[in-house]
């Protein structure tokens, strides 16, 4: 058990760090100001999603969004909320699901999906745990709460 909850924390930092170093010359902030000062007004696809209801959704943002509590709490939860599957058990799959999620302005979680599973019922189970969390602390842009993009992978690994 140890293992785990060492290897988890050891991925949600790591994917963290990785979801945080964008290369700053496509970061630019909403109303397509580049970063670095200059007067481009181009919009960057890798910073800011647009649909067709003009619902915005920012992949990078001044303060991300964060589980109540910080990563710490967010450890806890899916330490005590993933299940193993029994599946998953039984033909020893073992690996690490990738999930993305938006995290709405409210807090509250949209669109999870997987991006790169496994299979033996731990995509599920992960898709399961993330949308059965609580509302997070939403990012910022400017002072005002908006929509970002998060991806978390979500390790499973039997003792």
């Amino acid at each position: 058990m140890k293992k785990i909850i060492t290897f988890i924390t050891i991925m949600l930092f790591c994917a963290v760090a990785a979801q945080s170093q964008t290369p700053q010359s496509t970061l630019k902030v909403a109303g397509g100001r580049p970063l670095d000062g200059s007067k481009s007004t181009e919009q960057s696809d890798s910073v800011k999603h647009q649909n067709d209801t003009k619902k915005t959704t920012y992949d990078v943002v001044e303060l991300m969004p964060q589980f109540p509590g910080g990563d710490a709490e967010l450890l806890k939860y899916l330490r005590s909320n993933i299940q193993y599957p029994e599946e998953a058990k039984r033909l020893k799959i073992e690996g690490k699901v990738f999930v993305s999620f938006i995290v709405e302005k409210d807090g509250n979680i949209a669109n999870a999906k997987v991006l790169r599973g496994i299979g033996g019922g731990c995509d599920e189970e992960a898709l399961r745990v993330i949308q059965n969390m609580p509302k997070w602390v939403p990012g910022l842009q400017r002072g005002e709460p908006v929509s970002v993009n998060f991806k978390l992978p979500i390790v499973f690994k039997k003792d």
